[in-house]
């Protein structure tokens, strides 16, 4: 059913007993395509407008039937168009109620024995593909009030190749881009002729962020949109440009295209150019401090993790890098860095190798003031050797 129109594959019957022009019953036979609809109607019933000019949702919802004249003339002023919306009798002859004179034809005397044909109409169609006032097509589908777009023609504002699938009139502002859902794939104020390839499904929409550079190849599922060029948004938290959000709170690095993509996979969010948020909460246990990426180019995975200067990574539950601490790495869970430029690992032990004869001498290499590099290892006797050991 198309948005109240019920269609039956090569159904043909008769009439039983004349109708007059003024008739708006009458009794058919071999009706039984027709006895399963729910409790006598033709979908869900709407009373229907005896205006033939009306479209589907004022007529009500019913069956399009053409009646033929007995010497077979298919001359349309020879035919009459009627829409059938109800069925009043339990048996194999029914009594039909029906609209009459549809689609500019005329109601007409028809006598006993009258074939009536569903055939397919010009109304059906033209109250089913629509075109709204910009000149593009949509399709009004399923039993709801609601209209349902779907733009597919080159031209269709100046886009090429677009779909747009959606409870209300919005459109697709790209080449060869995608929208279903309320939301849309781009916007007029920032992409251009020369945008496309954006894909949104659902609430979010895909749009440009603000920052002129458009929303070309972006992706956005669900209610927190795409923003800016080549974004991807699964979930509500949505994004900035050049960045990847999956889950609740986002990815916005800053407008632009100089400011680096932001990842977020997780609650917190990743909020600054460069800046990666894998899994963090804020639950740091400190009222002075803020869980997630801090700084540019900051890493934090683990819930509560704190990165919170330029260029810092922590990993692990709670891991800490102090807001001064430049360059500086924690890992493992609770550890918290002492100074910039320092990987800290926190009251755990460092193990090199695994107990084996296959650590083959393996140990620490570190630089004298002078820039000389020397290994230090441990041999059997468990002292520790120190040497030499230039660049291979």
């Amino acid at each position: 059913m198309f948005n109240g129109i019920t269609t039956l594959n090569n159904f043909t019957t008769s009439l039983i007993a004349p109708i007059t022009a003024a008739s708006t019953t009458g009794t058919f036979a071999n009706i039984a395509p027709m006895e399963g609809f729910e409790d006598g109607f033709l979908g869900e019933f709407r009373a229907p407008s005896t205006d033939a000019g009306e479209n589907i949702s004022s007529r009500g919802r019913g069956l399009f039937l053409t009646l033929i004249p007995a010497e077979g003339s298919e001359s349309l002023d020879d035919l009459e168009i009627i829409f059938l919306y109800q069925l009043l009798n339990a048996s194999d002859q029914q009594e039909l109620l029906f609209v009459r004179a549809q689609e500019g034809t005329t109601a007409k005397d028809w006598p006993a024995g009258t074939i009536v044909s569903a055939r397919h109409t010009a109304g059906m169609f033209n109250d089913v593909i629509k075109k709204n006032s910009d000149g593009r097509l949509y399709l009004e589908i399923l039993t709801t009030s609601y209209e349902y777009p779907i733009n597919g023609a080159d031209g269709i504002t100046g886009f090429n190749d677009t779909v747009n699938i959606a409870a209300s009139d919005v459109p697709c502002y790209g080449n060869d881009s995608v929208n279903i859902g309320d939301g849309g794939a781009g916007d007029t104020a920032n992409d251009t002729a020369s945008s496309g390839g954006m894909i949104n499904i659902g609430r979010g929409a895909v749009y440009s962020y603000g920052d002129g550079n458009g929303s070309d190849d972006s992706i956005n599922i669900g209610g927190g949109g795409a923003g800016g060029k080549e974004s991807f948004n699964i979930g509500n938290g949505g994004t900035g440009p050049f960045s990847i959000n999956i889950g609740n709170a986002g990815a916005f690095p800053g407008a632009g295209a100089s400011k680096e993509g932001a990842i977020n996979f997780g609650g917190i969010g990743a909020y600054l150019p460069g800046t990666i948020a894998i899994g963090v909460f804020d639950d740091t246990g400190d009222p002075n401090s803020s869980a997630g990426p801090q700084g540019a180019g900051a890493v934090a995975i683990g819930r509560g993790s704190s990165a919170r200067d330029v260029n810092t990574v922590a990993l692990g539950n709670q891991a800490w890098v102090a807001p001064t601490h430049t360059n500086s790495v924690a890992l493992g869970a609770a550890t918290v860095t002492t100074e910039s430029d320092q990987v800290n690992i926190g009251n755990k032990d460092l193990e090199i190798g695994d107990g084996s004869t296959q650590l083959n001498g393996r140990g620490l290499y570190l630089y004298s003031p002078d820039g000389t590099r020397y290994s230090v290892r441990v041999d059997d006797a468990g002292s520790l050797v120190v040497a030499t050991a230039p660049f291979a």
